[in-house]
């Protein structure tokens, strides 16, 4: 890797390493590409946890709408791939 290109930024405190097997086997896993990138921005908020509003911001990152994020995130639990324990979302009155 050209550190000219990427600086520090796959070294750099904050990184997420996702496992080989899970990016190679993401197919045989039955991910889909959008669902791959869901199920890595969810693990990513909980190792780092910065945000308020994880369906908000998540939902934003994607250009879904928090409604169709929930449901995704449902589904993977659904699969398998983890637990997901969420509060509902309240709407601004």
């Amino acid at each position: 890797m050209s550190k000219h290109i990427w600086g520090d930024l796959l070294t750099e405190k904050g990184c997420l390493i996702v496992p080989r097997d899970l990016r190679l086997k993401r197919k045989e896993l039955g991910l889909n590409n959008q669902e791959y990138i869901l199920l890595l921005d969810y693990l990513d908020h909980f190792k780092h946890g910065e945000v308020e509003n994880l369906y908000q911001t998540l939902a934003e990152l994607n250009s879904i709408s928090r409604r169709q994020y929930k449901r995704d995130l449902v589904l993977l639990k659904r699969r398998g791939f983890f637990a997901v324990k969420y509060r509902p979302i309240r709407t601004a009155e």
